[in-house]
This record gives structure tokens, C-alpha cells and sequence, in this order.
């Protein structure tokens, strides 16, 4: 059996009348993520709030019971005195270690969270732990997992569910219409969706219910007689939760399948970009150092290229979940300008024709500076592919589980591993963390 408890403590003190504080509030738009959480308190005086958002057992919602919220409370409640006193500071591994050292009955504490300050006190953005419930009141215990946030930023971007109502162009009962009409008879359907026509669709499906986010994805449907001719089709979503794109496509290709008499691959062909999206791997070698900062301890990296250790870590994380004659193939080893840094780049297995390698994607590639006037004779996708890949370069070296990611960057899991990552061009680049190669003990800290 597997428990998880999801929750927010809400400190009063803490509100900021202005704009949502880092620490210890709710921001309106987080509220939306469970249309009606379970509210907890210690009593009428007390500082802090519990909201749980979620209950989860065996992947079917439960409640969270009052012992494990009184308990929850009153570690939020030590945790505001302590910042209060002054003994919190900026290190999670002190925060982690006065919370096992004080709470050493019936709990245990995995991992604390990047620590945030209002400008006054210092909170962890969250801790997660272990409830370990007696199991029929014996020796033995249940651990049922939390995820105890403090900082509304962070529960925006790492709460893991969320609810996706999708609006498709047409209704579901005439998906196949997509696949059958001719791009004129498609756009003419199209035509009929008007505004107004949309959002009672969108009131019908979320049932009126408040959501956290609309949002809209275009695809292209391609017309297989009439080549090259296609018509943009548009999904709407709206997420109760934290959207995550991967899972949204994911729900889009299980409702046209599991209405439709076409089949994926057909569907592939027809609409590829959300049946087939285009993606590459890429790892830094972050094991190559070139220049030591010793002011800062900082360095860069060093662009050349050992054959003899080529592969050292695409075989670590990428060949096994690809075949190696795949991998061999499409693995092409890339410079960059940014700290000197040499990454690998290798395409997902089923990409279409014309994106298996990246010197197809970008036959143009160059080490060419921005403020150059030679920058401008390199094409403009190849421009855009360069200056994106650098805020991901970046991103990739300091971003971990519990810190949030630039803006316009996001992270996902893939292989059980965290990268981080960035469509460019309608191209979804995903970057090994640094972080991930230390937990792994691929690299050292």
C-alpha cells in the first residue's frame, strides 16, 4: 500500500496585504488546484493553517486524518517559532537536522526544501517526510508519505496532479472528422466552432467548476491527398492544478484513440506534431572542467572532445532505453560558446524524417558571438536555437528537485531522471541537470 498526503501550511502573520508573501500564504490562483481542500487548525488562536489538497491511496483519493494533520500542524507551528528565534537560516541541512533531532517519534524526515525568506525570517519551501502509522497497533509500521509546503511558488510549480478538461476542435463523437475531411471542408467545419459555441463547451466539460489555467495548443492537421496542404487546429485546456505538457498530450492522444477508428500511427501521419512530437537528449559534460575561478569556485568547461569517453554517459542514461545502434547513430557531440561547454545531443527514436541528427535540424550551426555582425547571416531558427539553448545550458547546471526553475523553462522526468526543458521551434530540447549526475555519483559535487 502506498499512502501520499499533499498539503500547504498558512501562517496569518505572514500575509502580505500587497502581493502574496514568499512564505507562508496562499495565492489565489494555487486555491484552485483542488476545488475543495480539507482545512485544518490546532485551535482558534493558533498562527498556522493546514490545507490538504490531496489524500491519495493506492491512486484513490482518501482523507487525511486528524491525528496526521495535528501532527503536520504542529511541525509548521515549531518551524515558525524557530525562524521566528532566529535559528533558521538559508541552509536546508540545518532546517533538516533540527527537524530530526526535535520530531523522533512515529515520523521521519526524507528532505527538506531550497530555503526562502519574506526579508525577515527564513521558512523551508517544504519538507517531505514519512508518517509511520502503527499497522492494527503492532510493532510494525505503515509509512505513509508528505509534501509539506511553506512557499507558494514552489507548490505552484512542484505539485505533482493535476485535473485536465479538454476541449477538443470538434466534439469527441466527430474526432474522425479531423482525419477524414480535406483541408477545405476541414476549415469550413472549423468555422462553426465559433466563440461562443467553445465556451459552452468549456462550461460543459469543467461542469462550472473553477480552474487554475486556460490554455491553448495548436496543431497542425495535414491533408494526406492534397500534400502539403493542412488547416491549424486548436485544443483548449483547462488545468485544476499544475500543468505539465507532457501529461496534457498524453490525455489529448487517449481521448482522440479512444474515440476514433484510426489508429496512432494513422494519427502520427495526420496531425504529427502532437501524435509524433519531435525531441532531443542532451547531456553536458560537466566531468570536463577547463578553467578554475578560484574567487569563486566557479569554472568553465572544456569543449574538446575524448572518443574514448564519448559515450561515458549517454550510456548511462540514454542507451539503455534506447537501442545502441539508435543512439550510435543520431549521438552527435556539440561546442558551445557558453563556459566553453561541449554537450551531446541524441534524437528520440521514432523522430520524423529530417530531425535524427541535430546537424539536420541546424545545418547552419556555428560558435559565433550575438553581438556579432556575422550572427546575423546565420538563419533566424538557428539564432533562436542559440540564444534558448543557453538559458537551458544555464538552467541545466543549477537547477535541482527543490528549486525552481528559470522563467519559460521547465523540468520533467524522463528515464527517472530529472532534465530540464524548452520547446524551440516546435522542438522539445530536454537537458540533463547537473544535479541529477551528483545524485547519481556520475560527478562529483
Amino acid at each position: 500500500m502506498t499512502t501520499t498526503y499533499l498539503s500547504f501550511a498558512e501562517i496569518a502573520k505572514l500575509h502580505n496585504s500587497k502581493a502574496v508573501s514568499p512564505i507562508g500564504e496562499l495565492s489565489v490562483r494555487a486555491r484552485t488546484f483542488e476545488v475543495d481542500p480539507d482545512v485544518f487548525s490546532l485551535d482558534s488562536s493558533t498562527e498556522v493553517v493546514l490545507y490538504n489538497f490531496a489524500a491519495i491511496k493506492d491512486n484513490t483519493p482518501t482523507t487525511l486524518p486528524k491525528d496526521l494533520a495535528t501532527r503536520q500542524l504542529n511541525i509548521a507551528d515549531w518551524l515558525y517559532q524557530q525562524a521566528l528565534n532566529g535559528n533558521l537560516t538559508q541552509s536546508r541541512g540545518d532546517c533538516l537536522a533540527l527537524l530530526k533531532a526535535t520530531f523522533t517519534q512515529a515520523i521521519e524526515f526524507t528532505a527538506v526544501g531550497d530555503m526562502v525568506t519574506n526579508g525577515s525570517i527564513w521558512l523551508p519551501s517544504v519538507v517531505k517526510g514519512n508518517h509511520l502509522v502503527s499497522v492494527n497497533g503492532s510493532a510494525s509500521t505503515d509509512p505513509q508519505a508528505f509534501v509539506l509546503w511553506f512557499a507558494d511558488a514552489y507548490f505552484q510549480d512542484q505539485y505533482p496532479t493535476a485535473d485536465y478538461f479538454i476541449v477538443h476542435p470538434v466534439p469527441l463523437t466527430e474526432i474522425d472528422s479531423l482525419y477524414e475531411l480535406n483541408f477545405q471542408q476541414l476549415a469550413a467545419r472549423l468555422e462553426q466552432e465559433t466563440p461562443d459555441v467553445i465556451a459552452d463547451r468549456e462550461h460543459e466539460i469543467a461542469d462550472n467548476s473553477p480552474y487554475t489555467l486556460r490554455s491553448v495548443l495548436g496543431f497542425n492537421v495535414y491533408d494526406l491527398i492534397n500534400v502539403p496542404s493542412f488547416v491549424k487546429a486548436y485544443w483548449r485546456i483547462l488545468t485544476r492544478g499544475n500543468y505539465v505538457e507532457d501529461s496534457v498530450l498524453e490525455q489529448i492522444r487517449k481521448e482522440i484513440l479512444a474515440n476514433s477508428k484510426y489508429t496512432e500511427e494513422q494519427w502520427g501521419e495526420k496531425v504529427p506534431d502532437l501524435f509524433n512530437p519531435n525531441e532531443f537528449y542532451g547531456i553536458i559534460r560537466f566531468d570536463r572542467l577547463g578553467l578554475l575561478n578560484k574567487t569563486n569556485s566557479t569554472s568553465t568547461l572544456s569543449p574538446i572532445v575524448d572518443h574514448e569517453t564519448e559515450f561515458k554517459f549517454v550510456d548511462v542514461y540514454l542507451t539503455p532505453n534506447m537501442s545502441s545502434d539508435h543512439v550510435i547513430k543520431s549521438t552527435q557531440s556539440i561546442p558551445t560558446l557558453y563556459k566553453s561547454m561541449q554537450y551531446s545531443m541524441t534524437a528520440k527514436v521514432n523522430n520524423r524524417d529530417g530531425f535524427q541528427k541535430m546537424s539536420d535540424v541546424l545545418p547552419d550551426y556555428q560558435l559565433i558571438e550575438s553581438t556579432s555582425p556575422d550572427f546575423g547571416l546565420i538563419s533566424a531558427d538557428t539564432r533562436k536555437y542559440l540564444l534558448e539553448m543557453e538559458n537551458l545550458l544555464a538552467a541545466a547546471e543549477v537547477v535541482t528537485e527543490f528549486s525552481l526553475p528559470p522563467q519559460g523553462i521547465t523540468t520533467v522526468k524522463r528515464f527517472g531522471k530529472l532534465w530540464v526543458t524548452k520547446k524551440v521551434n516546435q522542438i522539445k530540447y530536454m537537458i540533463l541537470t547537473r544535479y541529477q549526475m551528483v545524485q547519481d555519483k556520475q560527478i562529483t559535487q
